[in-house]
């Protein structure tokens, strides 16, 4: 309330127009004020004074800036609770959700923070022929820096919740139950055989269309309407397949499946890109989530990470790493001797590659 109230203070100061002024910040006329400012908005929605003024008497009424509600928080878990699969997967619904909403308040924060600085340039640029801008600049930036610092309050603790749940969720990972594992597999089966019947119903009906549209059909329009109906279910069955992908994915990470668990995500990856609807972005979220753990998980050192790579300089990163830790340590992240022995295999066919096109340099330079 103190910070309210020397914000208010500050404020008075800056502003020009004495009796607005002693409407505006006076605590008992604040409704009152709000009641006209807002009429004025219906009879002239133009008026950018009022506009700027009312949304400003709201911020500063219905919010309190000590009381910022993320809507999400730290999960705890004791050393000795088994974690139920079912119980997992809501956390890692829950995880998206936050993550999704972090990323909306960055958006709106970075919105802000330039609809801040244009402000105070404006402000700082103003001539003596303009001064009558001058309340709108000011009720402007005590309105965007409000705004921007409930923003970024908001944005530091859900990235501090977020962060701290996902060095939760590598420990519950020990601990999670996988005795379901032959049944999601079987279920995943399904769900696929699903998806691949509606991806063939749609192939033949584009046959049948490409067909009708030579022709000029009269029928046209129906089949494009079933194909518009095909095209839902199929947004429908990939969604569900690759939440699916993504649950066989999670006991295979938990049973240190690592080949098979790398192997989910990259089909589960080519489902998702596949989703047309707003829940391909917490589908992403989720899978994106999975790598990040396996990678927590299996360490650095496992062949399938090097398999499941998305660009050269990662690649790149896992072989220099290799020179900085011991190869053969009995421990959950080490390198097999299977993995060593691929491994070499990839130097020597490198070696093997790089010295026929250095015969062939030297046979062109002789």
């Amino acid at each position: 309330m103190k910070k309210i109230v020397f914000l208010l203070l500050i404020f008075c100061s800056m502003v020009h127009t004495a009796e607005a002024d002693k409407r505006f910040f006076a605590n008992e006329s604040k409704k009152a004020y709000l009641a006209e400012m807002e009429a004025n908005i219906t009879v002239n929605p133009d008026k950018e004074t009022s506009t700027i003024e009312s949304a400003l008497l709201k911020q500063i009424i219905s919010q309190d800036q000590k009381n910022v509600q993320i809507g999400y928080t730290k999960e705890e878990i004791t050393p000795d609770q088994r974690v139920d699969p079912a119980d997992f997967t809501k956390s890692i619904a829950r995880y998206t959700k936050a993550k999704e909403t972090l990323e909306q308040s960055q958006k709106k924060a970075a919105e802000l923070s330039s609809k801040l600085e244009y402000v105070k340039k404006q402000i700082k640029n103003i001539t003596e022929e303009e001064k009558a801008k001058l309340r709108i600049y000011q009720l402007q930036f005590t309105l965007y820096k409000q705004l921007l610092d409930q923003e970024q309050g908001k944005i530091a603790m859900l990235d501090e919740a977020l962060k701290s749940n996902e060095k939760l969720f590598v420990s519950m990972l020990a601990q999670l139950a996988t005795e379901g594992y032959e049944e999601r597999l079987m279920q995943l089966e399904k769900d696929h055989f699903t998806l691949e019947a509606q991806r063939n119903k749609i192939a033949e009906l584009d046959v049948k269309i490409e067909h009708n549209t030579f022709l000029e059909s009269q029928e046209l329009e129906q089949l494009l309407e079933e194909h518009k109906l095909l095209e839902e279910n199929l947004n429908a069955a990939s969604i569900i397949t690759a939440q699916s992908m993504l649950d066989v994915a999670l006991f295979e990470l938990a049973l240190k499946k690592d080949e098979l668990f790398y192997n989910s995500l990259k089909k589960a990856d080519n489902v998702i890109a596949a989703v047309t609807s707003a829940e391909k972005k917490a589908l992403e979220l989720h899978l994106q989530l999975l790598r990040s753990l396996g990678k927590e998980y299996f360490g650095m050192t496992s062949v399938a990470v090097i398999a499941s790579k998305e660009g050269l300089t990662d690649t790149l990163n896992y072989f220099i790493s290799l020179l900085f830790e011991p190869l053969f340590v009995f421990n959950e992240k080490a390198v097999s001797s299977a993995d060593v022995l691929k491994i070499l295999l990839i130097f020597v066919v490198g070696g093997f590659i790089a010295s026929l096109y250095r015969r062939r340099i030297l046979r062109w330079s002789s």
